[in-house]
Order: structure tokens, then sequence, then C-alpha cells
């Protein structure tokens, strides 16, 4: 493609005489990386500059060359981890650099990036011991044993490191340009290191076709001719629930490496199985944390295939991977190593849907991460039924210029009148509920767990037919209810929690819902005539102003009080009244605005954290922390005591095989461990009520659990105590 040898002090490996692994040679490992970088620029030529691409393979020639030392080769030779004296080898490679030749063709940045991405692609804390005394005792006698030329040393490449870790006042550099480089870099090092060739796995033809088979089942309407026509252009749409805004995503992607991002897994197993089913895209891809034990129980696959396709996954390597935001949107936090993430999505299109669901964490990592993004080549488009304006406020704020991106609303489409509410400022009205559930499906959402059980207790003692969802079911019984209710048919009568509200393709007759904020609220609309007009002159919607769930200050509630009241005051007007989609729209315009959000604890939160985002330096944070981080640390796993009891032999069995295996049959006997747990926040392990199960991953724990209601906070067994 083009002579990188001239910028190698010794230019290539002459000679097969030194390791890079247990069972593979220095020159193979090195020939592989290449390999593999050059399939990558030949899938996707217009995602980067020539510059790019030549210190890419500079980067992949060059990374392992320190290997040449007789103190990493002694290691690799006995087959230990470690060897006391060594010098890393990353620490070693960037003397191989010409940097007179460098610094003619490339500016200041870009050497940097080059040699940081080298000094750094294994993560580890910076050497302080002499590289230069090392190298005349333990590489000079190699050098001419293994390459073309010998090697003059000096630290020249000193001045070019970036970091460790430089605090507020330290100097200033293009972190996205480093990431990009430094991710690729590592991308191609662990394909050739797992013996993969080709790093990506895109068949053009199949997109063409699956492409086809959408624009085929649709009459495009005005969102999806939008998406169509702008699909090399960054986009924001606000579009009401029904409108095909998953299509229209599709369509989007076009012919390039796509991410599809969504709340929930619930969700996006939703969205996977709708590409794959319907429109049977085969090269379609699914990554979450749970996703290797779905795709188990759903494909008709040998295990072992789909654990070596689910290995590319996890390498973000496929051309359309449906995934949970979490899964991607981790790397303004610049850990080391999570650079992987950011390079794969700067020559990528990614989907974020329903942004107004995430936390604030996640909200203000969109918020910085955005920019980033853009400035690397990648694209994004925002799909949303609604669209608080202050998350554009933020966007402008940090960096997103307006013509970097297009944005539209679409209301021109003749939407069904679906939704006529009725206000109620008091609590559930139980027996309007079981009379209507008689001939019609109604979905009852609560906004905690708590109520949603006591709601159920209540329903449960009648004659009417009734189901509880909610988080706090262990995995086996929750994926039932999570099938139970998306092919739910009969008449009856379903409660439940805001686990519904995003994605799910789910449509009932009539809804009483907890009040909540305004984009919640809606969302829970979404669920009830989702594409019917509405054909009588009852309510179909009942809303009651509760008080559940409010966050106070220092509380664990879940929706922020100001925008809970502002909510109540602004749906006003429109109760017993049809609430059509401009009106929703007005409501959140006129609530996520940042003159009415000043001084809240929702919008400090949000900006406090992006500010500690954009004065993150690289590896304040290791990737532990920061998946941590995104997990809510709080949450841990539990298995109720009950469910061991009944089940204690084949737990235990699970157990014992979990310990004692490694690869594919680990994570089996995880998954099938993991069906007997739920996740609970951590400071819910009180009084003495748990014990520790598996070190450090699983607890059993005292509270009641029945396979109806799920785990039951207010209660734990007395047997136990």
């Amino acid at each position: 493609m083009f002579n990188i040898e001239k910028f190698i002090k010794t230019g290539s490996i002459k000679k097969d005489c030194f390791k890079a692994k247990t069972n593979e040679t220095l020159k193979e490992h090195t020939n592989l990386v290449v390999e593999v970088a050059n399939n990558l620029l030949k899938t996707y030529p217009d995602k980067f500059s020539l510059h790019e691409k030549m210190l890419l393979c500079l980067a992949c020639q060059v990374h392992d060359y320190g290997k040449v030392n007789e103190k990493f080769q002694e290691k690799i030779n006995k087959n230990t981890k470690t060897n006391d004296g060594e010098i890393h080898h990353n620490f070693l490679s960037p003397l191989f650099l010409e940097f007179a030749l460098l610094e003619e063709n490339f500016n200041t940045s870009e050497i940097s990036n080059l040699v940081t991405s080298i000094y750094y692609h294994h993560n580890r804390e910076e050497e302080k011991e002499n590289i230069i005394k090392y190298y005349n005792k333990y590489m000079k006698k190699n050098i001419s044993r293994c390459f073309e030329k010998n090697l003059e040393i000096s630290l020249s490449y000193d001045k070019y490191v970036l970091f460790p870790y430089p605090g507020p006042g330290d100097k200033v550099f293009d972190w996205p340009s480093y990431a990009k480089l430094k991710g690729l870099l590592q991308k191609c090092d662990y394909a050739g290191s797992a013996g993969i060739n080709v790093l990506e796995q895109f068949n053009f033809e199949n997109r063409k076709r699956f492409l086809e088979k959408i624009e085929t089942k649709w009459n495009l309407n005005s969102l999806q001719k939008f998406m169509k026509e702008n699909r090399s252009e960054n986009v924001i749409v606000i579009a009401p629930t029904g409108m095909g805004k998953t299509e229209a995503s599709f369509l989007w992607t076009d012919m390039d490496k796509a991410f599809y991002t969504l709340p929930l897994r619930v969700a996006s197993n939703a969205i996977y199985e709708r590409a794959k089913k319907t429109y049977e895209y085969q090269d379609v891809a699914l990554l979450h944390s749970d996703a290797f034990a779905f795709l188990n129980n759903s494909l008709q696959e040998t295990q072992i295939n789909i654990y070596e396709k689910y290995k590319i996954t996890k390498q973000l390597g496929d051309s359309l991977t449906i995934t949970t935001i979490d899964q991607l949107f981790k790397f303004p936090l610049k850990a080391l190593g999570h650079e992987l993430l950011f390079a794969t999505l700067s020559y990528s299109k990614v989907i974020i849907d329903e942004i107004q669901m995430y936390s604030s964490t996640i909200i203000a990592c969109i918020i910085v991460g955005l920019p980033y993004l853009v400035k690397e080549g990648g694209k994004f488009a925002i799909t949303t039924a609604t669209l608080p304006p202050i998350f554009l406020d933020l966007l402008k704020e940090n960096g997103l210029k307006e013509e970097q991106y297009k944005i539209k609303e679409f209301l021109d489409f003749k939407f069904p009148k679906r939704h006529h509410i009725k206000l109620i400022n008091n609590s559930f009205q139980y027996d309007l509920i079981l009379k209507q559930a008689k001939n019609n499906k109604v979905l009852v959402i609560c906004n905690t767990v708590f109520k949603a059980q006591e709601v159920y207790r209540y329903f449960k003692s009648s004659n009417v037919r009734v189901n509880l969802l909610h988080s706090k079911f262990i995995k086996k019984d929750r994926q039932e209810k999570e099938k139970e209710i998306l092919l739910e048919a009969e008449n009856g009568i379903w409660v439940s929690t805001q686990i519904v509200e995003a994605s799910l393709d789910i449509d009932f007759d009539i809804l009483h819902t907890d009040l909540s904020t305004a984009d919640s609220l809606f969302q829970r609309m979404g669920r009830c005539y989702r594409k019917r007009n509405i054909d009588q002159a009852n309510p179909n919607v009942y809303i009651y102003n509760t008080k559940e769930g409010l966050k106070q200050k220092n509380s664990t509630g879940i929706y922020d009080a100001n925008i809970y009241n502002l909510t109540w005051n602004y749906i006003q007007k429109y109760n017993d009244q049809i609430l059509t989609e401009e009106s929703k729209l007005e409501i959140i315009n006129n609530i996520y605005n940042k003159e009415q959000l000043k001084n809240t604890d929702y919008l400090n939160e949000i900006e406090n954290k992006i500010e500690k985002l954009k004065n993150c330096y690289p590896g304040k944070f290791d990737q532990k922390k920061v998946n941590d981080m995104f997990r809510d640390i709080h949450d841990i796993t539990v298995i109720p005591e009950e469910i061991y009891e009944k089940n204690i032999n084949e737990i235990n069995d699970l157990k014992d095989k979990y310990e004692k295996s490694v690869g594919l049959e680990k994570i089996n006997y995880q998954n099938e461990l993991l069906k007997y747990t739920l996740q609970i926040p951590f400071y819910k392990l009180k009084n003495e009520i748990y014990n520790e199960f598996l070190k450090d991953k699983i607890y059993r724990v005292y509270y009641k659990y029945e396979k109806s209601e799920g785990l039951i906070y207010e209660e734990y067994n007395d047997q136990y105590s």
C-alpha cells in the first residue's frame, strides 16, 4: 500500500528467531497484525486519511519489536507471566522509530499519537527504570540476529509520550485522534493474537438485500425517506411511536458499519429479532451482558458457532450490532483500554434511541462523546419520540456545532388520535380497572417495584386474569414473563414498572399509570393504542398523581421532584381530552428547557458530570472502575434463599463446575447459574440477612421470593434469621 520501512531504523524482521508468544514467532505475529490492518483499510477505504493509514500500519509493524530482549524471551520459554528486572516490551518498541524522517513527514501531534499508542498498547504503568542501560544489557546483541540493520538508540521518543496522567495545567493534547490510532492498533493486535486476519465481518450484498426488504415491506413515510436521503449526515429526528423509527434507522445505516443502541436489554433483543426474523438479515449481532445466553436459547445453531461469532461481536467486528448504550459510551472516561470502543465508532454509524431515558452519567457521556465522534469521522443518529431541548443546548455548549447535524420533527404524518387522558389526583381506581379488564387488555404501570407488587396482590384475589413484571424476578422467571407480555393476546391485567417503557412492541387497550416525569410518561403511553385510532369517547389512559418514587435530596427515589411537579402542572389543560403528538412535544419543550430547569438537581447533576468528563485525563479510571460505574456499582447479584433451597443440588453443581472450567464451558455454567439470580441495590444487604455464595460475584439473601411476585423487600424469612 505504501512504504513504511523507511520510518523504522532497523527495517523489517529478517529472521524468525524470536518469539512473540509461546506458539508464535515475532515475525509471524507482526505480519499477521499488519495484514489485519491492511484488510481493515481495504474494507473501509474512505474512512481514513492517508496519514491515518500510514500511522496505523507503522504502529502495527513496530508495536512488538521490544520483545527482542532476553528477559522477555526467557519469560516466554519458561511460560511464566513475569520476569524480575524486565522492562515491558511496549516501552521499548518506540526505540525502533526513525524520528528524523517522521518529523519530515508528520506533524508533532501525529508523531505523539504514534509513539503513545505503541507505548501504552498494553495499558501498563510507565516504566521508571533506565531503558538505555536495559537495552545495552538485554537487547543490543539480538538486533543483528533479527533485523536488516543495526539500531542506534536514543530516548528522543520520550518528548512525544503524551502522558502518564497529566493533571490540571499540564499539556493539552488531541485525545480523540490519539484514541483512534491506539484503539485501532489494539483492535488489530487482539485479532492477530486470536489468529484472525479479517477483522471486520461485512457482506455488502447481504446488507443491500436487507435494505431492499425494508423498502419492499414499507411504503416509506416522510421519516423513513428523510433518513434514507440523509444517510451521509448526522441526524436528530423526533417522531412519535409507531412511525417506524427502527426501519428508518436501518435505512440510515446504508452500507456502513453501524451500532444500534437502546436503553434496555429486552428492547435490544426485540430489535435484534426484528432484523433477524422479519427482514432475514443474518449478519446482525447482539451485544449486552446477557446476549450470549439469549442467543444460545434462541438460535438454531451449534453452541460452538454461537460462541465463535460472539467472540467477534465482543471485539466489535460485525457490520450491524444491536446493543445497549453502556457497551459503547464508556469511552469519554478515557480508561486505558477503552480507546478500542472509540476507534471503532470513529468509522461507524451509531444510532441512539430514546436518549431521554438514560441516567445522568450516560447522558453526560453522550454529550461529551458525540463531538469527539464527529471530529474523527463517525456518524450519529438520535431517534426519539421526545427530545428535551436541554439536550440540544448541552450539545452546543460542549462542542457540537449546529451545522454538523440536521434536526427534524415529524408531525406531518397522519397519526391516529391514540390517547384520551384522564387525570386523577388520588390512588388507583381498582374497581374501574377490574371492570375494564373483563373485556380489554389493561396495563398498569407503577413507579416502584413495591407499589407494583402491592397492586398485583389486590388484583390477584379477583377472578380477572392478572400478571406482574418488574426487575426483581430471577432471570429465569423474568425471561418467561417478558416473552408472555410480548405475545399477550387475552383480556386481563398486566402490572409492571418502567421497564416496559422503551421500544417494547406491546399494544394494550387501556393504560393506568402513576404519574412520572413527562418523558417517561409519554413512553408509557406508547404501550397503549400503539398504532390505532381511539374509537371510543371514554379515556384510555388514566394518570394518577400518587407521588410514588420521587427523588428528594439524599433519597433513593427514581424521578426528579421538580420535573414531576412541572409535568402535573402542564398536563392539566388536557384533562379528559385527546392528547395529540403535537401536545406531547409542546409539554416536553415547556418543561425541558434551560430556563425552566435552572438550579434544579436534574440539570446540576448532568452539568457536573459533563464538567468532570471534560477534565478527565487518560488513566484516571481503570476499565473495571468504569464498568462498575455503568453497571451501577451499588447493584449486586443475589440468589434468594428460597430459590437456592429448592434448587440446591443443581445450583451447587453449577457452582462447582463453573469454578473448575474455562472458556466456553465456564461461560455456559455461569449463564446457567445466573438464571437463578437477580440484581438488587447494595444497601439492601442489611440486618445480616445474606451470605456470600460465589466470591465477589453472587450472594444468597433471605428476602422472601415468590414466582408470581418476585423478591419481596419488606419481608425476609424468619427461619433464616
